[in-house]
C-alpha cells in the first residue's frame, strides 16, 4: 500500500486524508510538519480561507479584531 490523499465534502468545507509511511517513533513529528506545510501554503494564497463551524472565517475574525469586534448582539424580546 502506498501513499494517497482522499477528500470528502462536508457542510463547512473539505476533509482531506493523507496516508503515508513513517517510522512509529516519528509519527507525531511527521504529522505536525505536514500540517505546518499545508497551513503555510494555504495562508500564502488569498483565494483560500480557513473556516470552522459557527465562525464565518479566519480572515473575517482577524478583520473584526482590527475594527474592534463584531456588532453587539441585539436584546431578545
Amino acid at each position: 500500500m502506498g501513499q494517497y490523499v482522499r477528500a470528502e465534502l462536508w457542510d463547512y468545507g473539505i476533509i482531506m486524508r493523507l496516508r503515508y509511511y513513517t517510522r512509529v517513533k516519528d509519527r507525531v513529528v511527521t504529522a505536525h510538519e505536514i500540517t505546518k506545510r499545508i497551513v503555510k501554503e494555504f495562508q500564502g494564497d488569498d483565494r483560500v480561507d480557513f473556516a470552522i463551524p459557527l465562525i464565518y472565517s479566519f480572515r473575517l475574525g482577524e478583520a473584526m479584531k482590527r475594527v474592534g469586534g463584531p456588532p453587539a448582539p441585539r436584546a431578545r424580546a
